[in-house]
């Protein structure tokens, strides 16, 4: 896709960079790219613990054909909550990989 065609088709999701993965953020939703097959703990309470605290869990989704995203959001805890003839949707309420508590503590 054309630069300029994907800086309008992604103008209203917040990216965000950094060092081992980069999110993209709209609302609840959210898309993990990870770089090099490593994400930290600590991304993943930096990334969901925000969207967690606001709106009470946070949401994604895969198409089915994409095995390791599929794979990916399955292992670090999304459960389905939806699919259609193209995608699998997904929620999580919990900061993956860390103590099920609120996520208060992350202020």
């Amino acid at each position: 896709m054309p630069y300029m065609s994907m800086r309008f088709v992604l103008a209203d999701w917040d990216i965000v960079e950094r060092p081992h993965f980069d999110v993209m953020v709209r609302g609840n939703e959210v898309h993990v790219l990870v770089k090099n097959k490593f994400m930290p703990r600590s991304g993943f309470r930096e990334v969901f613990g925000p969207l967690i605290e606001r709106y009470g869990k946070t949401v994604t989704r895969c198409f089915k054909d994409d095995e390791e995203s599929i794979a990916f959001v399955e292992r670090i805890g999304f459960r389905r909550v939806q699919e259609d003839t193209k995608v699998i949707y997904y929620e999580i309420d919990h900061i993956p990989f860390q103590r099920r508590s609120p996520c208060s503590f992350l202020n």
